[in-house]
């Protein structure tokens, strides 16, 4: 899975149900996953961010090294609460049935989980939700959460009534035990389709009544929605994935054209191509990076300059200072008091 690029991305707010897992399990959290989060409370710095689809995927398979179980996605996924789906939860099952929220669900699922894109078909009283493999195939334990994830939302939505699947099908081979899934997802389970899918009865859909129900915050909900997918094709171009991958890279500590390129999905000669193609200047994009990480860390008192300088990734605080009066035209310190008396004058 490692060798793989991998072009999409995913919220934030999926790290909630990774924490969750390893907390309970007894698992260390992986540090992909710690370079998004508070340090205190394990909550996201910023629920807007967005997750190269690389590193998630690097963040199942740190987990599945530590806990090498069958299934294991299926076991994360259980984990998930309507919170961690963020609007999405929110805005389809504010709809009075089922029925009427997953077109809504499939239509904004990317605002979660923005990989091979969801469709919705019907055939006569079938139902199915699928996506094929156009970015690639991540990986059965990949898949696996995503699926997982997915059916325990709408199962929480739903409760206490009971949503039944009429099948479910992967496009990959079969593992040794396919009774796992099949326990789980309370359905027949098939391996090595053409598209990956959940199978639902329509009849059965249209009975199930949702109890959150509530037209007006669908529509101020909705609108919201709307704005933050407009903002999700703005971050699918090359600049704002380019951005996404050096802010991760950063964090890391690995600051390189072949380490952004991989969190890209690209090769490093089509990232050298393309910032060409751009008329961006990569060092100015990662100064431009560092400058709104520094900025951010600034806001937090409790992290001391010397933290956020190597945070940031600079190995002496001197060259941080620096830099940054180069970028604000003030210290690290006069940006912390400035940005800390504007708080306390708001609040």
């Amino acid at each position: 899975m490692s060798h793989a690029h991998y072009v999409g991305s995913v919220s934030t707010s999926l790290l909630m149900m990774i924490v969750d897992f390893c907390i309970i399990n007894r698992l260390n959290i992986p540090r992909e996953c710690l370079t998004y989060l508070n340090r205190k409370t394990f909550q996201p710095n910023d629920l807007t961010e967005r997750i190269p689809f690389q590193v998630w995927s690097d963040i199942l398979s740190h987990i599945y090294n530590q806990y090498p179980i069958q299934g294991l996605g299926l076991e994360i996924a259980k984990n998930i609460q309507l919170a961690h789906a963020g609007i999405l939860s929110y805005l389809a099952f504010s709809e009075s049935k089922l029925s009427k929220a997953i077109p809504d669900f499939v239509a904004y699922n990317r605002l979660v989980y923005d990989f091979n894109i969801m469709h919705l078909k019907s055939n006569n009283d079938l139902v199915e939700l699928s996506w094929g493999d156009a970015r690639g195939r991540p990986g059965l334990l990949v898949d696996e959460t995503a699926i997982a994830l997915f059916y325990n939302i709408i199962k929480q939505a739903v409760h206490p009534l009971k949503v039944s699947l009429k099948c479910l099908k992967f496009i990959y081979s079969a593992p040794e035990n396919t009774r796992i899934y099949e326990d789980y997802f309370k359905c027949p389970v098939f391996f090595n389709a053409r598209e990956t899918s959940i199978v639902f009865s329509f009849s059965e859909v249209e009975k199930i009544s949702l109890n959150r129900s509530d037209p007006i915050l669908y529509r101020i909900l909705k609108k919201q929605a709307d704005r933050l997918i407009n903002q999700l094709e703005t971050y699918d171009g090359f600049e704002q994935r380019l951005y996404a991958s050096i802010n991760y890279c950063i964090r890391q500590k690995v600051i390189n054209t072949n380490a952004v390129a991989k969190y890209m999905g690209i090769s490093n000669q089509k990232l050298r191509k393309s910032l060409v193609d751009s008329g961006i200047n990569f060092n100015k994009a990662l100064n431009k990076v560092r400058e709104d990480l520094a900025k951010m860390y600034l806001k937090d008192e409790e992290i001391n300059i010397s933290e956020i300088s190597d945070l940031v990734g600079y190995a002496e605080q001197s060259v941080f200072q620096r830099a940054f009066k180069s970028w604000t035209g003030e210290t690290p310190l006069q940006f912390r008091k400035k940005s800390n008396q504007v708080k306390r004058t708001t609040a």
